[in-house]
């Protein structure tokens, strides 16, 4: 196809048209055999062919974009896509065709469900716009709008807007009963209600499970891809290491046959995770910056996120937070819907013996309502990141209100997909137990802390267990608590100096 499009194209505008056919014809080619590189040269060229022969041929011309769009898309190349399809639907708006329209928004949050409004100032707008053109009568196209608006209003700190959203997407799906749509409802009902609830009752293990069967009978790899990437994360919340281990040989495999950056950028990303979680720390510094200059061509707001809170909690367990404290600051004013942020800044402040900043920053963060808003995938990760700065702090008053949000997520961990986790939620309640000097409750969440980091394989949050657990016993000082508290303490020293921890082996040396 490739060489009969050249034929014709050397041929002279006398079988422009018949090049533009071939060139059409060899991307469509292409793309079907994984080769989305070249397909997107074919469809350019089919592009450029169109305008110099100035057809007027606004229809073929938005097919054309289309389909560039969503190669480049699959090629890794997420701004050349979304060039591509800002002109498709404005193309298709102009020429009222709903459902070109509908592609190109569908299209522009690229190869996950979860893409949110910060991506791209255009990206809302398009959805709402094809939205009002493809009308409220049951169809895939107002499904899969649905689906992604519902993710995309994640940025909302309220989610009832964008679970009325989902759940009227999956009402629909479930009346089309096309397995695809389905599945993409299906996740996102999953995106906009996911917290924390979901995964401590079950609901959350079986939606995906759900997924993944739909995306097999469809066999469509990308929706397999997703219910997995959501199972992994829902067993590493559990604090179950063998599934996650299992789900993680299942994506890296379903990205080898997808051959496409996105999920390569986000394999990567879950390595980084596992070693940040294990303590090995030169392999997580190298897979970070591996990872983000492939994430940033494919995902570039999710790549830098994902990045900064990776480099947040590497720099924490070497003792070096200071040199990211105008990195973190700059990121609550550029990310002002991520609350993990200011969760970071809060912290950052109170381990660097900033109190003033680190009062100032828990306090604006207390006075949110933290049991409604900004609840999503990423809202236990911030929260846990508060319960060190209230210890530092003597903060009792943000001590006992996150205590008692917290509790019920005892048995859970704090992970914020694609970014890092922050250990065992009974370290966290220990800690803000010890603030409240309900020091059994304090020893009782500790010892539950060390259980479960040693089931992860969490070797850092295994040694700032055994470092708290040491200071309960002191700050409890009941008989026989100072020598227990000796014992947790070596505990955390030996894991501290094994893993090159030396400003938090220095702390725990000098507990007394």
């Amino acid at each position: 196809m490739t060489e009969l499009a050249r034929h014709y194209r050397d041929a002279g505008p006398a079988a422009a048209h018949k090049a533009i056919e071939y060139a059409q014809r060899a991307g469509d080619r292409a793309a079907s055999q994984y080769g989305y590189e070249e397909a997107a040269e074919s469809y350019a060229s089919a592009l450029e062919m169109l305008e110099t022969a100035r057809a007027g041929d606004s229809d073929r011309t938005c097919e054309l974009l289309l389909s560039l769009g969503e190669v480049q898309s699959r090629a890794g190349n997420g701004a050349e896509a979304r060039q591509a399809l800002r002109k498709a639907a404005g193309l298709a708006q102009e020429a009222d065709r709903p459902d070109q329209l509908a592609r190109a928004a569908i299209e522009y949050g690229g190869r996950f469900g979860w893409a949110r409004a910060s991506i791209d100032p255009f990206y809302v707008p398009v959805l709402e716009r094809a939205l009002a053109a493809v009308g409220t009568e049951d169809s895939s196209a107002r499904v899969r709008l649905l689906a992604r608006l519902a993710a995309a209003r994640r940025d909302d700190a309220p989610r009832e807007r964008r679970v009325a959203i989902a759940a009227e997407g999956l009402e629909m799906a479930g009346r089309i009963g096309d397995p695809v749509t389905l599945a993409l409802a299906l996740e996102a009902q999953w995106v906009a209600t996911e917290g924390p609830e979901m995964v401590r009752d079950g609901t959350g293990i079986a939606t995906t499970r759900r997924m993944i069967e739909l995306g097999e009978q469809a066999g469509d790899k990308e929706r397999m891809y997703e219910g997995h990437e959501h199972r992994l994360n829902s067993f590493w919340q559990l604090g179950d290491r063998t599934a996650v281990d299992v789900e993680f040989d299942v994506l890296a495999a379903l990205a080898d046959e997808l051959r496409q950056p996105a999920q390569r950028w986000h394999i990567g990303t879950m390595r980084t995770m596992l070693a940040l979680m294990e303590g090995r720390f030169e392999d997580a510094e190298r897979l970070i910056e591996e990872t983000v200059v492939l994430g940033k061509r494919v995902e570039r707001w999710n790549a830098v996120v994902s990045q900064r809170i990776a480099l947040f909690l590497l720099r924490r367990e070497q003792g070096r937070l200071g040199e990211l404290a105008t990195t973190i600051g700059r990121s609550v004013h550029e990310y002002p819907s991520l609350l993990r942020f200011a969760c970071a800044q809060a912290h950052l402040e109170a381990d660097l013996g900033r109190e003033r900043e680190a009062r100032a920053h828990l306090d604006a963060l207390l006075a949110l309502d933290l049991e409604r808003e900004h609840r999503d995938a990423e809202w236990l990760f911030s929260m846990a990141l508060l319960a060190d700065p209230c210890a530092l702090l003597a903060h009792e008053r943000g001590a006992a209100k996150l205590y008692s949000l917290l509790l019920p997520f005892e048995q859970l961990y704090a992970v914020a997909p694609i970014e890092g986790s922050f250990g065992a939620m009974a370290r966290g309640l220990g800690v803000l137990a010890t603030v409240l000097r309900r020091y059994d409750d304090a020893d009782r969440h500790l010892e539950a802390a060390i259980e479960i980091e040693a089931r992860m394989g969490g070797r850092p949050g295994l040694a700032h267990a055994h470092h708290d657990r040491a200071m309960a016993l002191l700050a409890r000082g009941a008989p026989g608590d100072r020598e227990r508290a000796e014992g947790h303490r070596d505990a955390a020293l030996g894991l501290y100096r094994e893993l090159g921890m030396d400003l938090w082996a220095a702390r725990a040396s000098a507990l007394r």
